[in-house]
């Protein structure tokens, strides 16, 4: 059972989904537009908005749970996943589930393990943050304190990797909601208190 909607795609792919998407939403009339994603979702809207000329419509950016990808990906899945690619069976489910849950295929991993597009929030490893410049709208970013695809691979806290990414944009404000996880189980009407 495939469980998650990231399990069989291509990043460039799913860029150009949300670009018809944004098309579509200004033909119909929609006057303003707000970008929101969650989890990898975020990655796709900063390569976007890097590699569209998009609408003056859209007012502003919402990234739930930015993702930093690279660091969270097993070495021995990349590794099943590179042989797999290079047997060319790219829609095999890999042996491991990722985040211990979720189904993936070799063509997936492989894309997030080596598509250079796909790191553009890189605040674990202090990477290449110029897909984030780039972009000249507000973003707003709401994030848990013990969000797990941040907490479990640094000792520092939530908030001083958020900082990192306000510092590398130009008009970036964060929201740490305190005790919120990746998928903010019970802590939704925090969030939308504050």
């Amino acid at each position: 059972m495939v469980e998650k909607g990231a399990f069989n795609e291509d990043f460039d792919e799913c860029v150009k989904d949300l670009a018809e998407w944004i098309e579509f939403a200004k033909r119909e009339g929609f006057e303003q537009l707000y970008l929101l994603g969650a989890s990898i979702a975020c990655n796709r809207i900063v390569n976007y908005l890097n590699n569209y000329e998009y609408p003056k419509n859209i007012k502003k950016v919402i990234l739930e749970c930015p993702q930093n990808l690279g660091p969270q990906l097993p070495s021995k899945m990349v590794e099943e996943a590179d042989e797999l690619m290079s047997k060319n069976i790219p829609n095999k489910i890999l042996t491991d589930k990722f985040f211990g849950y979720c189904e993936v295929t070799a063509k997936t991993i492989y894309n997030m393990a080596h598509n250079k597009k796909l790191d553009n929030l890189p605040y674990l490893t202090n990477g290449d943050f110029s897909m984030l410049k780039n972009i000249q709208l507000p973003i707003r970013v709401v994030v848990g304190s013990c969000d797990e695809g941040i907490v479990c691979y640094r000792d520092e806290s939530v908030d001083h990797f958020m900082n990192i990414l306000k510092e590398n944009s130009n008009d970036l404000k964060y929201t740490v909601i305190e005790g919120g996880r990746h998928n903010f189980k019970h802590k939704e009407m925090n969030w939308l208190m504050q």
